[in-house]
């Protein structure tokens, strides 16, 4: 198998979009590679068996927490603001019987810059483990109003 998605729909008579779906997970399995520079997909196993999609989903378990925040609607974004530059986010995480304000910094290539939180998590660690699930809970429901307004170009 090697080729760009809409060759492979139109040989196999599948709708491009599957055909797309399906190319990315055996990419995410270890199958097939992506090449770049020609859109290409080619098939190639990278191991005998194929990689656990489960435990590479996430970077850490702040991640796949943050994702469980925001489905179950424990999380709401209460504020993003342009400071210069960086813009400011807040919001609040309902976690158990706690509830939590985290707020975060980020700078003009939509990094965390600085953030805060009153959690466990943050409270021992700040940001050197990465920001905590709460943090990333905001920053989640963020994503629609960053990537709708397109980050100021650094010079």
């Amino acid at each position: 198998m090697a080729g760009h998605p809409a060759e492979l729909a139109e040989r196999t008579g599948l709708a491009q979009a599957d055909v797309q779906a399906a190319l990315t997970l055996w990419v995410q399995a270890g199958r097939a590679v992506f090449d770049l520079p020609s859109g290409r997909f080619a098939w190639r196993e990278l191991s005998r068996e194929p990689l656990p999609l489960d435990s590479l989903r996430f970077a850490s378990p702040e991640e796949e927490q943050a994702l469980a925040h925001v489905h179950a609607r424990r999380a709401r974004l209460t504020e993003v603001t342009e400071h210069g530059e960086r813009i400011r986010l807040r919001g609040s995480v309902k976690d158990g019987r706690h509830s939590h304000e985290p707020t975060l910094l980020l700078n003009t290539d939509r990094q965390i810059q600085e953030g805060t939180c009153q959690c466990n998590f943050f409270t021992q660690n700040r940001l050197r483990r990465g920001p905590c699930s709460h943090m990333l809970s905001v920053l989640l429901l963020a994503q629609a109003k960053l990537t709708a307004a397109p980050a100021k170009e650094v010079a």
